[in-house]
């Protein structure tokens, strides 16, 4: 893995806030932790929405049916969040997941997942506000 840039940390940082406030008390928001896709696949997405649960996961790490949603920041690491990483939620049922693109300040969002891949995206940019089955009045300026 590559190192965390300072901008990169910085919009995970700007994203933990908004959603540990939006969601309080509704599910728990994770932070580059990881995620049980199968028996041989852990990725650490940098953020994860995932529902409640009595022991905060500490008996095992939340697995596709339990993530409302997972977050990239992707900057060097673009192609293989878009390639690699997103096929794999989409395959295991994951509703939505969010591309963040630091370099053209947008944040792609993908829902209705297929074994092929997510068929619906919407990309959202500055000035936009982000409206989703999940998430409603996130400006994206707050994100970058």
């Amino acid at each position: 893995m590559s190192p965390i840039n300072s901008p990169h940390a910085a919009c995970v940082d700007c994203l933990t806030e908004w959603f540990i406030l939006y969601f309080h008390k509704k599910a728990i928001i994770r932070v580059q932790n990881p995620i049980r896709l199968d028996v041989y696949s852990e990725p650490e997405p940098d953020l994860v929405v995932a529902g409640l649960k009595p022991d905060k996961y500490k008996s095992g790490h939340p697995v596709p049916n339990e993530v409302m949603l997972v977050i990239e920041v992707a900057d060097s690491s673009l192609d293989k969040d878009r390639s690699v990483k997103l096929p794999k939620y989409s395959y295991v049922g994951i509703a939505e997941a969010w591309l963040i693109n630091l370099e053209r300040q947008e944040v792609e969002v993908h829902t209705q997942p297929a074994e092929t891949g997510y068929s619906k995206l919407k990309v959202f940019r500055i000035g936009q506000v982000i409206e989703t089955s999940l998430v409603a009045g996130l400006p994206v300026e707050d994100i970058f």
